[in-house]
């Protein structure tokens, strides 16, 4: 996920409630997961000793779920993603979830699997891998990280059943048919295989053992201590020891049932076996072995070799004892699952570890129940409104309104009732009565409130967003760069404290519709704008037009309604599908309509009827433009892909760079279910982008932080957030609560259910998703006045030591999101590296290191997204790494060169900073060459490049200089006389050397000598287009040391310069020669500051270690200056020892300064702090 795709969803405590009819399950380490018939998949997280729905996950359509399975996801540490759920949906398409957050990593694609069968069997092989049956006679063996068909297994009937089988370090597959045969494949090792179907071993085809049996097994499972496999029938099973299957023995053991038998499991040495009575049995698997094992012959059966063999013996079994239990038996589906016996129907589901098993008891079997019903009302959308509800009255439809000043929220109820609801504390509830059936659509225009009900009619009300404030307030003054416009408030994800009630407003009651339109056809389900295609020079046909609806009825016919008549205008024949967009074309007065089958429908509004549907791949052809669709496709990052394990992991993280709706905001609706619940699109790097054209408005940016802040008062990240940006927003308790989500691969979404958040861990993912957003808030305001960043580091900080719950955030997502351009993840990354754990930092490391070895040989100098993922990744732990080979390293260094020359300023941002940091770290791998070359690069590169992005290149250049100070002097004086490529190209390097005295003015008194003679040459007057070219950034760069350094002197009236060196001396240089003009001597340490007097005929200079002030004469004749280059001092002042006071050199440069009086006497600032006045 993106900044550019947040999804928030409003859950509504008084709606219809979530339907989840559970079809299939699955357990593993205290995370249950649920799939239903309408598609969702619920993640259950256990808090104490109860599971709660934690995440539910969709997947856009009503397709039922019917299989899941656990399953280890590609390269973990790059994906951010531990452990993943497997899902198989009646669409053969299989998706795999990350655990924690929901989001879906991956899907198979249409037509992978066969859909004209029923598949509904699918279990995990080597924790990767998945074979997957049904009603058909293949089983399919896929690869979950490519989604591919590795091998397909057949068998003589349908498949009645499928489970894996672990003997000797080999694995097999086994499958049972309907007409009793059990058949074995044996699978290679593929867990240590990273690619393609290609790659892997062979697969064998044919089965390597098979089993008959009399009759069809309904299952069959394997005790992995005593080899021995039990075969459930109708009512008996049938156990068989690995020798006799694998020596092709059909020998028989039965053991008879009573009852019919659900199922069969094994955990910890004990066969269970389910009856549909209720009854649970266990069996010691050592008392099987030993009946089946007791006489000579069998004994020597059991050993690894087999002496004898007497074909179709038979062991009753029926004597074996058994231990029972009891288990309430209201549930219908039954499995085994692990060490665990799950029964589920329709919304309930019983867990019962098998390690509890009580012989002779009934188990204490707690039925859970997916219900929203029994949490208190503070983590819902309509937390507000509930007191205002009647009995039994309940939400049949609620929508979010964006207007121009601040959202509403919509909701409609079974009692005809409307209520206009606005985020902001301090407004009025409006209630809008006249339906007298349940309320079927709600929609907000600028004036106008449109409402329909099951009752057929379509009430129009007036409608005025003023009359919704209690007392008129007037804003603060805001800061110039935004209009002034009305706060308005979101809350996320946390829960109120005792507020609901306190936060009922006054309600104002409507009962009068400005107009009342009887819809003949049936119910309007759906009211949506109509945007405007081509250009029309009337104005008042463009004004009719714009306050035209379309509204669609249940029975998919559309009307298209005036609201400046209130009435209908045209009628159109139904459609089958659901409309998502109209586009009224009004040069040939054409309607265009966009439909969810992914279908263009063209209307003659002339005539009312339709011309022709066409799909939605020619809709640019038609209109000649593009029409906003709600998701625009992946940016096209991959073209370069230079191996198959680099388009794998492509496939699992493009749905991080996909790109979002163009707004900043953007609502719709999503059905859950069975429910409909408003989603709204936060599009963060949109709105960011408007910041910095100054085209969001303020309410807006409340809209968007009110989204993305956690609102905990005690949370000293969120306080500090708000005192930052207090100069530009205003934030007061939100009254009105969502809750975040993630949008996947394929437009799957996932979102966190309103039950306890508080307690449930927030996933790395989701984290450095909101702390990224909330940042490039904060970083963008910054660059409009400049502020530090050191409130920005403290709101990081703070809100992860606060919030326990939140996972640190995960380094690869915060790295998708700086090269996807949020230069706030950046920062970000610098931040949350401490957190990483050590075990982390190396994985994550030897992945990285494992895709750079990989990476296919090419001419092209291109860089793949995924190179600039990892080689960016092994450049941020450099410091970590400082042993990695010299290959590797100059690998890294050359990906990170081709990412600056690309073009594309990110790239050149992250890369360039990591190069900066990683010359220190890896210095002995590069050739002096290499490192002038890569500053000349970053050089020529700044000059193309906007003003934030050539100080960052800058800032790499700063870096490298920090490293290596006296090469990159060299490599100035080298280059500052190049114009031939660029005649800007010395400005560049002087500037890089001015941005190198704002950050590292500290280093500087050790080369001063040297600095001022790479500066001095640009402006040598025997070069008169070098000195032009360069004079005024010369000055300045002048200026700033003159201004930086307390040793360094400037004096206007005889342009000359002068500087104190660490080695005793006082050098000055005449600028209009550009030249070194003479040397004083005399102090015995270093000088620390001097300054000329007014007329710069005498320099004071000071000397901190020797606590000694020297006055130099520096005119003292024409004849003496000829002769003479340097001189004594003329005066020598002792001072008194002091303390010093500063804690670092830096420091020490602040506080030291020499000035002379207007009198003539020397004013000195000393390292103790204190200012001393010395005559002369």
């Amino acid at each position: 996920m993106s900044l550019e795709n947040i999804p928030f969803i409003f859950w509504n405590k008084n709606s219809q409630g979530l339907i989840h009819n559970i079809t299939c399950t699955s357990i593993k380490d205290k995370k249950i997961c649920t799939g239903c018939d309408s598609g969702e998949i619920c993640i259950w997280t256990q808090i104490q000793d109860k599971f709660l729905p934690h995440v539910i996950c969709t997947i856009g359509k009503d397709v039922e779920c019917r299989a899941l399975t656990f399953i280890t996801p590609l390269n973990s540490d790059l994906i951010g993603c531990d452990q993943c759920i497997a899902s198989l949906h009646a669409d053969s398409i299989i998706r795999c979830w990350d655990i924690r957050d929901g989001r879906c990593i991956i899907s198979s694609e249409n037509g992978t699997l066969p859909n004209s069968t029923r598949l509904d069997m699918m279990i995990t092989i080597q924790q990767r891998f998945l074979a997957i049956s049904g009603e058909i006679m293949n089983i399919f063996l896929v690869d979950s990280w490519t989604m591919e068909i590795l091998a397909t297994y057949t068998m003589d009937n349908k498949v009645s059943w499928i489970s894996s089988w672990n003997h000797l370090a080999n694995n097999y597959l086994a499958g049972s048919d309907l007409g009793g045969k059990i058949e074995f494949w044996k699978i290679p090792d593929l867990k240590n295989f990273s690619y393609g179907k290609d790659d892997f071993p062979g697969f064998k085809l044919d089965a390597v053992y098979k089993v008959y049996t009399d009759e069809n097994p309904t299952s069959f499972c394997f005790s992995q201590t005593d080899s021995i496999m039990a075969i459930a029938h109708a009512k008996s099973i049938q156990f068989l020891h690995e020798d006799w299957i694998m020596s092709k023995v059909q020998e028989k053991a039965f053991l008879e049932m009573d009852k019919p038998i659900v199922s069969i499991g094994f955990s910890y040495y004990y066969f269970f076996v389910f009856l549909n009575d209720g009854v649970l049995l266990r069996y010691e698997s050592m008392n099987i072995l030993n009946e089946i094992t007791e006489d000579e012959l069998s004994l020597s059966r059991s050993g690894s070799k087999i002496m004898t063999v007497l074909a179709n013996d038979e062991y009753n079994l029926n004597s074996l004892e058994s231990e029972t239990t009891y288990i309430d038996r209201t549930l219908n589906n039954t499995i085994f699952y692990n060490d665990f016996i799950i029964s589920y129907k329709h919304q309930s589901i019983i867990i019962l570890n098998l390690l509890d098993f009580k012989p002779d008891k009934i188990t204490n079997t707690n039925i859970i129940q997916f219900s929203l019903k029994s949490i208190g009302h503070e983590s819902y959308a309509d937390s507000r409104l509930h007191l205002l509800f009647k009995e039994n009255e309940i939400i049949t439809v609620s929508t979010i309104a964006l207007t121009d000043k601040w959202p509403f929220y919509l909701i409609g109820t079974s009692l005809g009732n409307i209520y206009v609801c606005p985020f902001q504390p301090n407004q009025l509830v409006y209630t809008y009565s006249y339906h007298k059936a349940p309320i079927t659509c709600i929609y907000l225009t600028k004036n106008k409130l449109v409402t329909c009900g099951k009752d057929s009619l379509m009430c129009l009300w007036e409608f005025s967003i003023e009359n919704h404030e209690i007392e008129a307030k007037s804003p603060e003054k805001q800061n110039e760069i935004y209009p002034k416009a009305p706060r308005m408030f979101f809350r996320s994800q946390t829960s109120y404290q005792n507020q609901a009630s306190s936060a009922i407003r006054p309600e104002v009651k409507k009962n009068h519709p400005e107009q009342v339109i009887p819809i003949h056809t049936s119910a309007v389900k759906k009211v949506i704008e109509i945007s405007i295609l081509g250009e029309n020079n009337s104005h008042s046909i463009l004004d009719y037009w714009k306050r035209i609806i379309l509204s669609q009825c249940k029975d998919g016919s559309i009307l298209l309604i005036s609201l400046i008549t209130n009435n209908i205008l045209c009628y159109f024949q139904p459609l089958q599908s659901n409309v998502i967009e109209a586009h009224l074309l009004l040069a040939q007065n054409y309607l265009f309509i966009i439909c969810d089958n992914q279908k263009l429908y063209i209307f003659d509004t002339a005539i009312q009827a339709l011309e022709r549907a066409i799909p939605m791949d020619q809709i640019h052809i038609i209109l000649n433009q593009e029409i906003n669709a709600p998701l625009s496709p992946v940016k096209e990052k991959e073209k370069e892909v230079s191996s198959y394990i680099h388009k794998l992991l492509w496939n699992h993280i493009k749905f991080q760079c996909e790109e979002g709706y163009k707004a900043p905001i953007t609502v719709d609706q999503i059905s859950i279910g069975g429910s409909d619940f408003p989603l709204l699109h936060a599009n963060v790097s949109s709105a960011i982008k408007r910041i910095n054209e100054n085209s969001l408005r303020l309410s807006e940016a409340e809209y968007l932080l009110g989204l993305i802040t956690c609102w905990k008062a005690e949370c000293k990240g969120h306080t500090s957030l708000k005192e930052y940006l207090k100069k530009y927003l205003s934030f007061e308790e939100p009254l009105v609560s969502c809750h975040i989500g993630v949008r996947g691969y394929n437009n799957c979404y996932s979102f966190m259910l309103p039950i306890c958040s508080d307690k449930y861990e927030i996933s790395g993912y989701l984290t450095s998703c909101l702390l990224g957003s909330g940042l490039a808030f904060a970083y963008a305001f910054q660059h409009k006045d400049g502020s530090t960043r050191r409130k920005l580091k403290q709101f990081m900080n703070s809100h992860l030591s606060f919030h326990e719950n939140y996972k640190p955030a995960d380094i690869s997502a915060l790295v998708i999101q700086y090269l996807n351009g949020n230069l706030a993840s950046g920062f970000l990354i610098k931040q949350v590296l401490p957190y990483l754990e050590n075990r982390k930092k190396t994985n994550l490391v030897k992945s990285c290191i494992f895709l750079l070895e990989n990476k296919a040989e090419t001419e092209s100098k291109n860089v793949s997204f995924i190179e600039a993922l990892y080689v960016s990744i092994l450049g941020l732990f450099c410091n970590e790494n400082r042993d990695l080979n010299a290959k590797v390293v100059q690998n890294i260094l050359n990906s990170l060169r081709n990412m600056t020359k690309t073009g594309i300023s990110h790239y050149v941002a992250i890369a360039s900073k990591i190069i900066g940091n990683g010359i220190g770290a890896w210095r002995q791998c590069f050739t002096t060459e290499q490192i002038m070359e890569i500053c000349r690069e970053f050089l020529r590169d700044a000059g193309s490049h906007d003003a934030v992005y050539k100080k960052i290149l800058y800032r790499g250049v700063t870096k490298i200089a920090c490293h290596d100070f006296m090469l990159y002097l060299k490599f100035l004086s080298h280059d500052l006389e190049d114009m031939e490529t660029d005649k800007k190209y010395p400005k560049t390097c002087l500037s890089s050397l001015k941005h190198l005295v704002i950050q590292k003015y500290e280093e500087f008194p050790r080369f001063l000598p040297d600095i001022i003679e790479v500066i001095l040459k640009t402006l040598n007057p025997h070069n008169p287009i070098l000195r032009k070219n360069c004079l005024e950034k010369a000055s300045t760069l002048l200026k700033k040391l003159v201004h930086k350094l307390p040793m360094v002197a400037f004096s206007q009236v005889t342009q000359r310069l002068a500087i104190g060196t660490l080695d005793k001396f006082i050098v000055i240089y005449d600028l209009k020669t550009a030249s070194q003009w003479k040397i004083l001597e005399g102090h015995e340490d270093a000088v620390c500051a001097i300054d000329f007097d007014k007329k710069g005929n005498k320099i004071a200079s000071y000397c901190a270690i020797g606590s000694t002030l020297r006055i130099f004469k520096i005119e003292k004749g024409f004849f003496h200056d000829i002769l003479s280059s340097s001189s004594k001092p003329s005066k020598t002042v002792p001072l008194q020892k002091v303390v010093n006071s500063a804690q670092n050199y830096k420091e020490f440069l602040n506080i030291v300064k020499i000035d002379w009086t207007v009198t003539g006497d020397i004013s000195l600032r000393r390292e103790d702090g204190q200012t001393y006045k010395i005559s002369v």
